[in-house]
């Protein structure tokens, strides 16, 4: 009779976010490894703990515990720093969006801040070797935090997988990671969104492995990061396994469209709307509407517009009320919820075309073969030349429409029955999304990664 396999430990941030590593953790279960989620103690609410209770009864094997947050002496040191070290990675790399660097900026301490605002030779200072080295330092002479080293110790895990995200810095991860490390514990860190590398916190200590989605990433881990290529490890884009596997809508087309208040006779445009921090907001569909009423094209007066904001900021549509013009959701939803998520999938399938400033949404709408516009326009230009959004233009997978104008041409050209990219979009999702095949479902491939090393190490 074989023992009981000890249990895998992985630190999430917040609840709303264990959606995205579903697959990895009911594969990691089927392989007979108990799976334990650490939770930020600060992120997790009554709401969030309902939704992670009713997962442990769903998932045997699945638990979850708060967890702790870094506190005492090194804790008024070791977080600053880690700002400081966060910024100080937008000065050094040489691919980098101004987009980020400046909103990194704004997690710093305040009077850093201001150091950076009075002296124009503060970013030469941070950006210096010697302030580099001085950072780097400071975190290998920084203690674990007791709490979470004897949280993790009384686990006694084979494996620790840490979300990382490191922004800001007062965020767990990092010391979970830190604490891991120093017990002896094999670590990984599997890439959670495709801006990840490129938008967020640096890793300050490095994992045992890197998990990444393709080649893209393997160069802004070793570029950002100073991932050593050995550790890192191409697997996919595991948060979309779902989405791989949903094909056919949970609506008709006329429940569909009585949901949404639509007609179902005239085609649907989907636009996806961004965070708050590019606010595109009601200008862009008022726009957007005017050019396809004013068009040649008589057919786009019928197209109708169907905008899903960002959950995360609903109220910028709350005014928006044009003719043929229909916002949902109206209010600020949980994308842990299937509902949610099955109106995002069928708002996608009823639709021929999405349209987007500055959205992963795309990324789903392509996954389902829908052709994507990306509408470029001056006042989104530094948030539109962030590195991961380029790589869809880089990857020739979506249309870009310099203008409303433009946009509504292309509509004209699908309505058609054109779709220019339908190759390059079928091989971004081979190459960026599922480089082991689309068949393949992400989550199994990053557990039998881990099985590896807890068998047979690094």
């Amino acid at each position: 009779m074989t023992s009981p396999k000890k249990p895998i430990i992985f630190f999430i941030r917040s609840a709303p976010y264990i959606r995205a590593y579903r697959s990895i953790i009911l594969a990691l279960l089927g392989k007979g490894f108990p799976v334990v989620g650490i939770f930020d103690p600060r992120e997790l609410d009554q709401k969030g703990m309902a939704f992670l209770t009713d997962l442990q009864i769903k998932c045997p094997g699945f638990s979850y515990l708060k967890g702790f947050r870094r506190h005492g002496f090194w804790k008024m040191i070791i977080l600053p720093l880690r700002e400081v070290r966060n910024y100080r990675r937008f000065l050094v790399v040489e691919t980098k969006s101004s987009f980020y660097e400046n909103r990194c900026r704004r997690f710093l301490p305040r009077p850093i801040q201001f150091f950076i605002r009075t002296f124009p030779w503060a970013n030469r200072f941070i950006r210096s070797a010697f302030l580099g080295w001085v950072l780097e330092v400071a975190e290998k002479l920084t203690l674990v935090d007791r709490a979470i080293t004897l949280q993790i110790k009384n686990l006694e895990p084979c494996f620790a997988l840490i979300a990382f995200r490191n922004q800001p810095s007062n965020s767990p991860d990092l010391d979970y990671l830190k604490s891991a490390k120093s017990l002896g514990i094999q670590t990984a860190i599997p890439t959670p969104s495709w801006d990840n590398l490129t938008s967020k916190g640096l890793i300050q200590i490095i994992p045992d492995r890197l998990f990444v989605w393709n080649e893209d990433h393997v160069a802004a881990a070793i570029e950002h990061h100073g991932i050593p290529l050995e550790k890192i490890s191409i697997v996919g884009a595991y948060q979309f396994d779902e989405w791989f596997e949903k094909n056919l809508p949970t609506t008709s087309r006329d429940e569909f469209c009585k949901t949404v208040n639509l007609r179902p006779e005239d085609p649907i445009v989907l636009y996806m709307g961004s965070s708050a921090t590019t606010n595109d907001g009601p200008r862009v569909i008022e726009d957007l509407w005017r050019a396809l009423d004013l068009s040649n094209d008589r057919r786009l007066s019928k197209v109708q517009l169907l905008v899903r904001p960002y959950p995360m900021n609903t109220g910028v549509y709350e005014h928006c009320n044009l003719k043929g013009v229909s916002v949902v959701p109206k209010v600020e939803v949980d994308m842990n919820e299937d509902k949610e998520v099955n109106l995002l999938f069928d708002s996608i399938y009823h639709s021929i075309a999405v349209i987007t400033v500055h959205t992963t949404g795309v990324i789903d709408a392509l996954i389902k073969d829908k052709p994507g516009i990306v509408l470029l326009r001056k006042d989104f230009e530094v948030a539109q030349d962030a590195i991961h959004f380029k790589h869809l233009r880089e990857h020739d997978a979506v249309l870009a429409a310099e203008g409303e104008k433009e946009c509504a041409d292309m509509i004209s050209r699908i309505l058609d029955g054109h779709d220019e990219k339908r190759e390059s979009r079928h091989a971004f999702i081979q190459k960026y999304l599922r480089p082991h095949g689309t068949q393949v479902e992400v989550g199994e491939i990053v557990a039998r990664r881990v099985v590896e090393m807890i068998n047979h190490g690094v």
